[in-house]
């Protein structure tokens, strides 16, 4: 496996003055959320199934175990070790794959016919980025010649991402006798990544000599667009004006309305100037959740909601409210309930660095 020394930068305009200690509390905050999750377990026979609650317990993260669950890991020595390499190397212990399209979105080990097998595998931070597929292509009509490159590229689950570039902001090739090779200049464009825990994007690179068995090297740096985490607001009491702070992130329940049918709250939100940019069509509101919770427990979700006025880093949003049959859950008094809203934290764009070494062509 290629490895790529851990270290992040997070890209954020700031303005030409001083930071304010909020301000400076606020990127530390950032840059700390953007460091992987670490696991540590030390065993000499541990069973995957302990191994993976191990892993959950220490990161938040679950991991969906094989179909067998007597599997036993030997030699598990994983200190302070990042989550998607500690996986790896679990994947690796008991031949098994990683699959990051397990069963309700979440990341699984899964055993098959041809077990374990070693891919270039690069990391960086909380991501996680595989080379699954080289192609030489001859273009018959317009003569052109050249590889495309299959990447995936993951990333822990915590981190709400929304847009992906599909296009390296930087990408240095080299052939097998460690030439760097020209690579033609690609435009960029942004593909959504909301709702996602890994994406797959095509990598156009040039086409080598065709004596060269292999690319010595394949190095750049992608860019998306993300939060670390989401942050959990909670208004004890539906009534009158009331504004919450977290992390330079500031959340509004500006009016609360309530009819017999049906109950309509509008929020506003803000975030610190200088984050990510979006453009008029892009949203990063879309895995906002929001819902009422009474004094026995019950859940109530919205039923709908309106984008009243979205910006760089402020938005108004309103949610409407009603019976929920299906699960019985009755509107009932507004005093029995209190609302709970989940927002990304910061957003940034981030970059992902990669690497691979000695990849063999078809």
């Amino acid at each position: 496996m290629a490895r790529v020394p851990l270290c992040l930068f997070v890209i954020v305009l700031l303005a030409c003055v001083p930071l304010r200690a909020d301000e400076k509390a606020d990127k530390a905050q950032l840059e700390k959320d953007l460091q992987p999750k670490l696991v540590t377990i030390k065993d000499k026979e541990i069973n995957v199934v302990k191994a993976l609650k191990a892993i959950h317990e220490q990161t938040g993260i679950e991991v969906l175990p094989p179909d067998d669950a007597d599997l036993v890991l030997k030699d598990l020595n994983l200190d302070k070790t990042p989550f998607w390499q500690a996986i790896d190397r679990i994947a690796l212990r008991g031949d098994l794959r990683v699959s990051l399209y397990g069963r309700d979105g979440k990341i699984a080990l899964v055993k098959d016919e041809k077990g374990y097998r070693e891919m270039p595998i690069s990391y960086s931070g909380l991501f996680r980025t595989t080379l699954k597929r080289v192609v030489v292509v001859r273009d018959l009509e317009t003569d052109a010649h050249y590889c495309l490159a299959k990447l995936e590229i993951a990333w822990e689950p915590r981190f709400q991402a929304f847009l992906i570039d599909t296009r390296p902001e930087s990408l240095e090739v080299t052939d097998d006798k460690g030439l760097t090779v020209e690579v033609p200049t690609i435009a960029k464009g942004p593909q959504q990544a909301d709702g996602r825990i890994a994406v797959e994007l095509d990598l156009p690179l040039p086409a080598l000599r065709r004596s060269s068995p292999k690319f010595g090297s394949i190095k750049g740096q992608l860019s998306i667009t993300g939060s670390p985490k989401l942050l959990t607001f909670t208004f004890d009491k539906l009534a009158g004006k009331q504004e919450q702070m977290q992390e330079g992130v500031v959340c509004m329940l500006r009016n609360f309305r309530e009819a017999k049918e049906i109950w309509t709250l509008d929020m506003a939100l803000r975030y610190p100037p200088g984050g990510a940019k979006f453009e008029s069509f892009q949203s990063w509101l879309i895995n906002n959740q929001i819902y009422l919770l009474n004094k026995n427990g019950k859940r109530l979700d919205h039923a709908g909601y309106e984008t009243d006025e979205q910006g760089a880093n402020t938005a108004q949003i309103r949610y409407r409210f009603a019976d929920d049959d299906e699960k019985g859950v009755k509107l009932g008094k507004s005093a029995d309930w209190r609302l709970i809203y989940r927002t990304p934290a910061q957003i940034a764009e981030v970059p992902i660095k990669f690497e691979f070494k000695d990849v063999l062509l078809p």
